[in-house]
């Protein structure tokens, strides 16, 4: 086994093909996985930073990659997933890897470690530990090192040729008059699903209910900013985003981005006004507008949210961050940090 790191924008063009192919031979993959998705965050947002793809392969990683890992080494020497704070699930893209090769591999990931002095610690965010081979790469670390539980992500099936929401099998009677109720209440309501075939980037409207949301309090400073929707943009135009959207007397009063994968959904970013139960209803309205031959996988992001198991009773999978620091001191400041930002937090509740 062998190992090469992606360094330049050159290089990241040139291996789109295998990290295409390696995304699409697996469900597991959520689109934050996708070649496009992280190329254009890359190049919209970390092309100041310091780029760091391992690609691990046995002959030619042209040809053929045993393991993906798209990374990027911060200000602070910290490796990281590439857009990993933005992200709802961050992975490695790797398939069916031979016990003697996720051996190769862990040994070579603690190597490399040690062998490129840039980076100083490794910060991953937003993994799930469940049919991931991200614990793999790490099982070397045992010093200075630890797994934090985070959040969950919520998803759910929608069984083929059903209307919702009577195609969630495991929705109660509860459950169903919930929704019926909320789409009757919006029934004044206009709702489109759109994308770049029947309507240009509807920019000046995510401008405006970014800056509605903003200037309400209801989403940190640093929401949605125009790097952001520059990549947002740029996947919308390459057919790669729909956007859920809800109008009231020609004016949208919401939108949610959602990422397409085959016979799989991920509702991403939602933007609204204060709206009383706007968010469910355009929710609900774009899953009543999907039908499909084959059951689809709906996938809510990151945090179960009382709306969410009150409306969907979704599965939770959950997600882990990991720190790992070559410095003792390092170490130990981020783990008290931690622990007193964790404690506050409880106290505040």
């Amino acid at each position: 086994m062998q190992y090469r790191i992606i360094s330049s924008q050159k290089d990241f063009l040139q291996i789109a093909e295998i990290w295409k192919i390696k995304y699409l031979i697996s469900d597991n993959y959520s689109f934050f996985q996708s070649y496009e998705w992280n190329y254009y965050w890359y190049l919209n947002n970390l092309i100041d930073k310091k780029l760091f793809i391992i690609l691990f392969y046995k002959e030619n990683y042209k040809h053929e990659c045993s393991l993906i890992c798209p990374t990027f080494i911060d200000e602070k020497g910290a490796l990281r997933f590439i857009s990993d704070n933005h992200s709802d699930f961050c992975d490695v893209l790797a398939n069916n890897l031979l016990v003697t090769d996720c051996t190769a591999i862990s040994k070579l990931f603690s190597e490399l470690m040690s062998k490129h002095s840039e980076i100083k610690k490794v910060n991953f965010k937003n993994f799930s530990k469940d049919n991931s081979y991200i614990s793999i790469l790490l099982s070397k670390f045992e010093f200075n090192s630890k797994y934090f539980q985070t959040a969950s992500s919520a998803s759910f099936i929608l069984e083929k040729e059903k209307q919702f929401p009577y195609s969630a099998s495991h929705f109660k009677a509860s459950n169903r008059k919930r929704i019926n109720k909320n789409i009757k209440k919006f029934s004044n309501y206009e709702y489109k699903l759109v994308n770049s075939n029947n309507l240009e980037f509807p920019r000046k409207i995510l401008v405006r209910l970014r800056d509605y949301m903003l200037k309400k309090g209801s989403r940190e400073i640093d929401f949605l900013n125009d790097d952001m929707i520059k990549t947002i943009n740029y996947l919308y135009d390459n057919h790669l985003i729909d956007l859920s959207m809800v109008s009231y007397k020609n004016e949208v009063k919401s939108i949610i981005i959602i990422f397409k994968k085959q016979n799989s959904y991920q509702l991403w970013i939602s933007l609204y006004m204060e709206i009383p139960h706007i968010s469910v209803f355009t929710i609900n309205s774009f899953l009543q507008s999907i039908r499909s031959k084959e059951d689809i996988r709906i996938d809510l992001g990151r945090g179960v949210y009382k709306f969410k198991i009150m409306n969907y009773a979704p599965t939770s999978l959950l997600l882990y961050d990991f720190y790992f620091s070559k410095n003792n001191l390092d170490y130990f400041i981020f783990i008290f940090n931690k622990i007193l930002k964790t404690t506050l937090k409880k106290l505040l509740k």
